[in-house]
């Protein structure tokens, strides 16, 4: 596992104490879902401003992609710039969901393909928010954000 994390265009990020801490959760979070033996190269960026053009994400803060190449596995994750680590550390912990998704469990955005299952939205829901990729992020994203941050607390992880 590589894990690089970059300012919004791939220069220096704007702390070098908040790139440790989101590279010490990438690989921390990985491990914990079951994929930090794979061969992942993370890019993970930090930057002010996520684009936000399809309405679904309208309060999106963050967003991952996944691609394979020679049995490699690469992921680009855009973390929004927050002023409290904490609030980064649970966009990272709800995106390395969605990595994990991609690898292990099929997840297809383009499809809307999850499990080996295409996935429609019943009448009144939101193709974003109450897809169960989605849903299942959410509900890891505070557990595995935790974890995270006791093992920070524990080991005094700067």
């Amino acid at each position: 596992m590589i894990v690089n994390v970059t300012g919004p265009n791939g220069g220096q990020p704007y702390s070098k104490q908040v790139a440790n801490k989101i590279s010490g959760g990438a690989t921390i979070m990985a491990t914990r879902l079951g994929i930090g033996h794979l061969p992942v190269t993370y890019t993970i960026k930090i930057g002010r401003a996520l684009d936000k053009s399809p309405t679904d994400y309208k309060d999106a803060r963050g967003i991952c992609s996944l691609t394979k190449k020679n049995n490699k596995y690469f992921a680009e994750i855009f973390i929004m710039r927050e002023d409290k680590i904490s609030a980064m550390i649970h966009t990272l912990a709800h995106e390395m969901v969605h990595i994990k998704q991609f690898i292990k469990d099929g997840l297809c955005l383009s499809k809307s393909t999850f499990r080996d299952s295409v996935w429609h939205p019943a009448e009144g829901q939101c193709p974003y928010r109450n897809s169960p990729w989605e849903e299942e992020a959410y509900t890891k994203e505070p557990f595995l954000a935790n974890h995270y941050l006791r093992y920070c607390t524990m080991y005094m992880v700067k």
